[in-house]
């Protein structure tokens, strides 16, 4: 588990909203299942652990992350998983935080070195952004808003498609973005939660699935 500062992914998400793309599911097809977790039961790799910035557990058949202290990131990696290269990665969210300004994410391609990407979603403010993590900081690619998320409270379907350096990111089935970034190649996979107030941010992922692509 570990943590990273807001300040420059806030200032993207504020600085570079363009909408959301509104074509329609394209690239490559996902393929045979090579990893899934639907925490029915330890839900093995995923931590469980509570300390003072943050607690997680399985309930309910969902992973839930709370994320206690203000304007930080958590991020956690599933250590027993790949590396993968290219893959989808999907899996359900629910944003269950009383206030605003939250968001939680899909980490991939998590390297030894403690690298990886980060494509996550703010259902209160219907935004959505692409960064990598790097030498413990944040470094921004994109960030759009997309009329396809669903608010606080509800489910939101989240998607990676990573083909080398090509990346497409779906909400609920719909492209919202696409980026490129040659930068990580392989890696793990993992996620995140962030709270950018004083109240903690509550958020719950379901259904984990990493596929091949055809």
């Amino acid at each position: 588990m570990r943590r990273a500062g807001l300040v420059i992914l806030c200032a993207v998400v504020g600085s570079c909203l363009s909408g959301c793309f509104d074509t329609g599911p394209s690239g490559p097809i996902c393929g045979a299942i090579v990893y899934e977790e639907s925490f029915g039961g330890a839900g093995s790799g995923w931590p469980q652990t509570s300390d003072a910035d943050s607690e997680t557990s399985i309930e309910d058949g969902r992973y839930r992350l709370e994320v206690l202290d203000a304007s930080s990131y958590v991020y956690l990696q599933n250590e027993e998983q790949g590396p993968y290269t290219d893959f989808c990665y999907t899996a359900r969210v629910w944003d269950r935080s009383d206030g605003r300004a939250q968001s939680a994410g899909l980490a991939f391609r998590w390297s030894e070195d403690g690298r990886f990407y980060l494509f996550s979603v703010s259902p209160d403010t219907g935004t959505v952004a692409f960064a990598i993590f790097t030498g413990g900081r944040a470094r921004p690619i994109h960030a759009t808003s997309c009329d396809a998320l669903r608010g606080v409270g509800e489910e939101n379907f989240v998607q990676v498609i990573a083909e080398g350096g090509h990346f497409l990111f779906y909400v609920n089935d719909e492209l919202s973005l696409e980026e490129y970034d040659n930068t990580l190649s392989a890696g793990g996979v993992g996620v995140s939660g962030a709270s950018w107030e004083t109240i903690p941010t509550v958020l719950e992922f379901d259904d984990l699935t990493v596929r091949r692509l055809e």
